[in-house]
C-alpha cells in the first residue's frame, strides 16, 4: 500500500504582472510615428515591445483600447529581467496562428488539445482562450496580419524541480481561470489516489489538470505523483 503524504493547504498562487492596456489606450499614432525597438508598456518584469520598421518586417498598430491592442506584423513580449527562471506567462492572441519563443516558432493551434513539450525548457498548453508558456524562456513574438492581444500576466511557476523530479506539496484549482489551474508532471511519473491506486502514467512530460486516464476529472483530494528517476511530491485538488 502506497503512503500518502498529507500536503500542507496552504495558498500556492503566485503574485502576477499583468499589462494594463488602458495606461496607452487610443496612442497608436503616436506608437507607430517613434523610430527604433519601442518598449511600449510594462508591469514588473513584463514587457511589451514594438519593432520600428513597418509591418511585415516589423509592426503596425490599428488600435489600443482599455483591454486589448490591435496590431498588423509582430510584438515582442519580453520577460528576460525576471528573476526567478521557472516563468509562466499567459496571453490571449485572437487571430494568431502562432509565436515565436526564443526564437522557434510553435504553432498554436497545436497545442487546442495537448501541451506542447519543446524539449527545451518550457511547456505551452492552452488554458481555456489562452495561451501558457511556462518553463525558461526570455522572449515571444506574437504575429500574424491582424493580432488582438489581450489578458498578457507573468508569474513566477510553482516549480521546484530537481533534477527530474519536483519536491514539496502543491494545491491545484483546476478551473482554468488561468491560477493554479495546473501541476507540473514529468514523463514516466505515475499518479496515485490517497488509497494508493493508480490514477494516471504520464507518457511525456503534461501539466496535470487533475485528469485521470481518460481524461475524467478526478474527484477532489490528495494524489501523490512518483517520479520516474525516483522521489515524489503531493498534490491537493480543490474543484
Amino acid at each position: 500500500m502506497l503512503t500518502v503524504l498529507f500536503p500542507f493547504m496552504g495558498n500556492d498562487v503566485a503574485a502576477q504582472d499583468c499589462l494594463d492596456f488602458s495606461l496607452i489606450a487610443g496612442t497608436e499614432q503616436a506608437m507607430n510615428s517613434e523610430g527604433g525597438d519601442t518598449e511600449i508598456l510594462s508591469e514588473g518584469n513584463l514587457k511589451l515591445i514594438k519593432t520600428y520598421q513597418t509591418f511585415p518586417e516589423g509592426s503596425e498598430i490599428i488600435s489600443i483600447s482599455n483591454t486589448e491592442i490591435n496590431y498588423l506584423g509582430h510584438l515582442t513580449i519580453d520577460v528576460s529581467s525576471a528573476m526567478f527562471n521557472c516563468r509562466e506567462l499567459s496571453f490571449i492572441a485572437s487571430s494568431s496562428d502562432s509565436v515565436i519563443i526564443d526564437g522557434d516558432i510553435i504553432s498554436i493551434s497545436d497545442i487546442s488539445s495537448m501541451p506542447v513539450n519543446t524539449n527545451k525548457g518550457y511547456i505551452v498548453s492552452s488554458v481555456g482562450n489562452k495561451t501558457v508558456i511556462t518553463g525558461s524562456f526570455n522572449e515571444v513574438i506574437v504575429y500574424d496580419t491582424n493580432v488582438k492581444l489581450s489578458n498578457v500576466c507573468l508569474k513566477e511557476c510553482v516549480d521546484t524541480t530537481t533534477g527530474d523530479c519536483q519536491t514539496g506539496h502543491f494545491s491545484i484549482t483546476p478551473n482554468d481561470d488561468g491560477n493554479a489551474d495546473y501541476v507540473l508532471v514529468k514523463a514516466g511519473s505515475s499518479i496515485y489516489n490517497r488509497n494508493g491506486f493508480l490514477v494516471l502514467k504520464a507518457t511525456q512530460d503534461m501539466n496535470w489538470k487533475g485528469i485521470g486516464t481518460t481524461g475524467e476529472e478526478l474527484p477532489i483530494g490528495y494524489y501523490t505523483i512518483l517520479c520516474k528517476e525516483g522521489g515524489s511530491y503531493n498534490v491537493t485538488v480543490i474543484r
